[in-house]
């Protein structure tokens, strides 16, 4: 994150995400700019807003900040049989009906996020062609085509 006109030296900064403080600058530089890194905290999908605030000042510009639904896997590959975790944010708030495929077969069904728009589940691989294949989620709320695919490649077990 960028931050541009600051008075020259400014100390203490506040960066917040939905009007909770997410980060501390400690000082602008001499022409009132400074750069930042934060995560952004787990957010039910859709607009929120960053701001700022420092000694003396409240109030502030806010900037518009939009989240979008992922979803991300404990592990990419693995042999039929492991234990797969799927986890989503940013999601709708207290959304249901939330489905996991694998490729085109439901894995995982009736998952729930909770009010952050988070949610995860587990499943066991079940035996499948060795090579890649696509694992997507979609909920109540939450178009299929709204969440990016994650490939995961099933191998082949070994032999013991």
């Amino acid at each position: 994150m960028i931050g541009r006109g600051f008075p020259a030296r400014q100390r203490d900064i506040v960066i917040s995400f939905d009007d909770i403080p997410a980060a501390t600058v400690p000082i602008s530089d001499t022409t009132g700019t400074f750069t930042t890194s934060l995560i952004v905290p787990r957010s039910a999908s859709g607009i929120h807003f960053f701001g700022h605030s420092f000694p003396g000042v409240t109030g502030g510009s806010e900037t518009i900040f939009q989240v979008t639904p992922v979803i991300s896997l404990n592990q990419t590959y693995g042999p039929p049989g492991a234990e797969i975790t799927v986890s989503g944010d940013g999601f709708a708030a207290n959304e249901n009906a939330i489905i996991v495929n694998l490729d085109e077969t439901p894995v995982a069904t009736g998952e729930y996020a909770g009010s952050n728009g988070s949610w995860s589940t587990s499943f066991p691989l079940p035996s499948l062609l060795a090579g890649p294949h696509q694992v997507r989620a979609s909920g109540s709320m939450t178009p299929r085509g709204n969440v990016p695919a994650i490939t995961f490649t099933s191998i082949a077990p070994t032999g013991r």
